[in-house]
């Protein structure tokens, strides 16, 4: 990316990166030089590997962390803070061997869904692989989500052939 004079001093341009920077970033500046104008490197910095050390793992996400507080606008309800979404998936924390997503999680967040007129896209319980590569597909039932009546025209579960 690259920061460009203004062509017109007298009317200059607030999107300029510089100038975004400035005026919405608490971290990034570019640096300009004795007269206020952008100055970039002529090349990349040299690339440096470095190990991280001393940090630890959480502990496994639960379903009140994925659920949040509404009050607060934590955990699902900080979209709240967003103008418009229209999808929300709900991935399985993937460190904890047991990794699906609560059913009580897909039913806060299908109600949050229908409030805000967005779909909520269900990843399927880990049992059913097993369930389909066996040919079991009348074991596969989802209701067992909990998703049901006329919220669920906002949820579609996401089941690709594996």
């Amino acid at each position: 990316m690259t920061v460009k004079a203004d062509q017109d001093i007298a009317h200059p341009a607030p999107n300029r990166l510089d100038r975004v920077l400035a005026s919405q970033s608490q971290f990034v500046r570019v640096p300009t030089d004795f007269s206020g104008n952008p100055t970039l490197p002529t090349q990349a910095p040299p690339a440096t590997v470095g190990r991280a050390s001393g940090g630890t793992d959480s502990q496994y996400l639960q379903p009140t962390t994925y659920i949040g507080d509404e009050n607060s606008k934590t955990g699902l309800y900080l979209l709240q803070k967003t103008d418009l979404f229209n999808l929300l998936c709900i991935p399985p924390d993937l460190r904890d061997p047991a990794a699906d997503t609560d059913p009580s999680v897909y039913q806060e967040a299908l109600e949050f869904c229908v409030k805000r007129r967005a779909m909520l896209i269900v990843d399927p319980p880990s049992a059913w692989l097993g369930k389909y590569k066996q040919g079991e597909l009348a074991d596969i039932d989802p209701s067992s989500l909990y998703l049901v009546g006329d919220p669920a025209r906002n949820a579609a579960v996401y089941f690709p052939e594996c």
